[in-house]
């Protein structure tokens, strides 16, 4: 028998099966298995300046000064939060933490030793006579935090803002003990802001400040000064 010619159109049809499952062979699937590369991000930090304290990095960094603990958490190796050297590099957090957190069991009881008095302060103290000659010069004690007694006070209120409980004079911290707004916001007062309110209304407050947290941290000018003299 003699065979004839294949048409070509034929063969085109009878090769295209093979061509529809050579292109969906895997051999032919693009390679999607490769190992994704995510890059690193680094957290966030700041470098401690000349006078910083932790309160001040907390105010400046999270908007509110009671964060302090916060950044002490996440750094424990500083011994102590009111005198941090300069140039100490401080992790912080990317996301502000819907409250300020309680302290390290560890890094409690290291505040609640007794302050050192013969310790490197990294702050600067400048003398005030006016202000230092109001009050005795008493020998140096351990207080940490707690209630200020009467000369306390006297001398803090006087060396913040000359004791004026209307003080206002625009650069953000009001009354007779410089509250920052959103610090005394935290108080729980009746009043919007410190210097609207009475002088007995703010005396509580600091005394409830200083309570949770320290005098050193709230008010680190004037308490170096109090350390100075022996007032505290």
């Amino acid at each position: 028998m003699v065979l004839g010619i294949i048409p070509s159109t034929l063969i085109a049809v009878a090769s295209l099966p093979l061509a529809l499952n050579l292109q969906s062979s895997p051999l032919s699937t693009p390679q999607t298995g490769f190992p994704m590369v995510v890059e690193a991000t680094q957290s966030p930090s700041r470098v401690v300046r000349e006078n910083d304290t932790l309160s001040i990095i907390a105010q400046e960094y999270y908007g509110d000064s009671a964060y302090w603990t916060t950044i002490w958490n996440d750094n424990p190796d500083i011994e102590d939060p009111n005198l941090i050297e300069p140039g100490l590099q401080l992790n912080l957090r990317e996301q502000k933490p819907a409250g300020p957190e309680e302290l390290r069991r560890d890094l409690a009881l290291k505040r609640n030793q007794p302050v050192n008095t013969n310790i490197l302060v990294y702050q600067s103290v400048n003398s005030n006579a006016n202000i230092e000659d109001q009050v005795q010069a008493q020998p140096a004690s351990s207080y940490v935090s707690g209630p200020l007694n009467e000369a306390q006070i006297n001398f803090l209120g006087t060396c913040e803002a000359g004791m004026d409980p209307m003080k206002n004079t625009g650069n953000g911290y009001y009354g007779a003990f410089q509250f920052s707004y959103g610090t005394w916001k935290s108080m729980g007062t009746a009043y919007e802001r410190a210097d609207l309110a009475p002088l007995d209304v703010q005396i509580d407050a600091v005394q409830r400040l200083v309570q949770r947290s320290s005098i050193f941290t709230q008010f680190p000018a004037c308490s170096r000064k109090m350390q100075s003299i022996g007032l505290i």
